[in-house]
């Protein structure tokens, strides 16, 4: 007879293999990974991250693999520890239970997976470690998940980009019926013009005075709707809905999120965010015409291995500081067989220096490889949802998005030796595996010029 005692503080190997039953089934394993994550509910454990250390045992259906020494026949290993990578990079997470329960419906989400076992633990909270561990089945046909698992997106073609819009203090009375009558999903981001706090103290009385904001802004119009957790957003966003961001729980939830309260850089990390949440939304056709005389679609554009779009302008010193290696890194994805293009969408009539003359004169300057495509109507910035200047599309050969951030780690600064070329190594992973880096960093830069309405 087992010793239960002895069995609940066994290796997950040794529990799934004495309760394994008749059926005889195959595990693959991970055994003591461990994570440097931020994670718990109590003060004292946010902004200061901890190890976590995973143990996983996923249960899996008899194959043949090993006649044919054929790689592709298995479920990999890689299924685990991507699906502890994927919820990590989600939002922070309070409880290692959620933790555990995000995991598992990851890893059996897989038709061979059949039951995982999992154990996380924190190993500098006491001496030792302190942790949870649960064992899940795939679910039966009947059988209802214990939380909703997210739907798989929607395909390309029926999906709509939302309109992502900051609003300045003092200039919400003439927008609220032009933002609720554009037919495209809506989301405001209010700036209060308050001073940006960086201490985390200061930074959640500054972010609830922008979510104050954000309900006085809804509460004086039923046609907005304030929302604040991803949940809100898909729902209503799916539903079509006008959304009024009240941005505390995303703000600091979210790994990688910028540590400060200023309305501009939390609404550029946000909107790049949400546009790498839905990966897979096909690049939208358009025709501009370009500083070389010629007229560009995206047939003329894209390259056999995919398309990368700049959306940039002349006057922005972010954009400046960058612009030779815009050129360089844009010459290397030609080379890599990308297509690549620049586009300015800013209101040249409001902003001189980024007019169509000015633009030929940047272009020659920094040398670009590639065309560069004035967006006077504004309609393709809006379309594709950009923000500001750098702001960064990579799609794959099927011209679906699989990268929206930075160009690299150096931004305004000279690169260094820690400097890395996010935009190149990320579409070298797109060309290699057809998918995007899970980890990506939003550009940052200044707002796109939007035309007064």
């Amino acid at each position: 007879m087992t010793d239960e005692t002895t069995l609940a503080f066994e290796h997950p190997l040794a529990r799934a293999a004495a309760t394994g039953g008749t059926e005889l089934r195959d595990r693959i394993s991970v055994r003591d990974h461990v994570r440097e994550v931020e994670i718990g509910a109590f003060q004292s454990e946010r902004g200061v991250t901890q190890r976590i250390r995973f143990n996983v045992v996923l249960e899996v259906s008899p194959h043949a693999a090993a006649v044919g020494d054929d790689v592709d026949q298995v479920l990999s290993y890689d299924t685990i520890t991507a699906a502890i990578g994927a919820v990590l990079a989600a939002e922070r997470i309070n409880l290692l239970e959620t933790l555990a329960e995000r995991i598992a419906e990851r890893c059996l989400l897989d038709p061979r997976a059949h039951r995982v076992f999992l154990r996380i633990e924190k190993l500098d909270r006491i001496p030792g470690a302190l942790g949870v561990e649960i064992v899940r089945s795939r679910l039966t046909e009947e059988a209802q998940p214990l939380r909703a698992i997210a739907p798989a997106p929607d395909t390309a073609e029926d999906r709509v980009a939302p309109w992502m819009i900051l609003v300045p203090e003092g200039a919400t009375g003439g927008l609220r019926d032009a933002l609720a009558g554009l037919s495209a999903p809506v989301i405001v981001c209010l700036d209060t013009g308050a001073h940006a706090a960086e201490s985390l103290p200061e930074r959640r009385i500054a972010l609830l005075a922008q979510e104050s904001a954000a309900w006085s802004f809804a509460g004086e119009d039923a046609r907005f709707t304030v929302v604040s957790t991803r949940t809100e957003f898909d729902w209503a966003l799916g539903e079509g809905l006008r959304c009024v961001w009240a941005p505390s729980k995303i703000a600091l939830d979210t790994p990688g999120a910028p540590e400060t309260s200023a309305a501009a850089r939390l609404f550029a990390w946000f909107a790049a965010h949400q546009s790498a949440a839905r990966w897979g939304w096909r690049a939208e056709p358009f025709s501009l015409p370009a500083t070389d005389g010629r007229l560009y679609g995206l047939g003329d554009l894209r390259g056999v291995r995919g398309l990368v779009l700049f959306f940039i302008c002349n006057h922005c010193p972010y954009v400046v500081a960058v612009a030779e290696r815009l050129a360089e890194e844009g010459q290397a994805l030609m080379d890599m067989g990308f297509g690549v293009a620049a586009i300015c969408a800013n209101d040249a009539e409001a902003y001189p220096a980024d007019s169509f003359d000015n633009m030929g004169v940047f272009a020659e300057t920094y040398r670009f490889p590639f065309p560069y495509l004035p967006d006077e109507s504004q309609a393709v910035a809006a379309g594709y949802g950009a923000v500001c200047t750098p702001d960064i599309f990579g799609f794959d050969a099927m011209l679906k998005l699989r990268y929206r951030g930075r160009l690299d780690s150096s931004g305004r600064s000279e690169p260094g030796p820690t400097h890395t070329r996010d935009l190149y190594d990320a579409m070298k992973h797109v060309a290699r595996t057809g998918e995007g880096p899970a980890d990506q960093v939003a550009s940052i830069g200044c707002s796109i010029k939007w035309k007064a309405a």
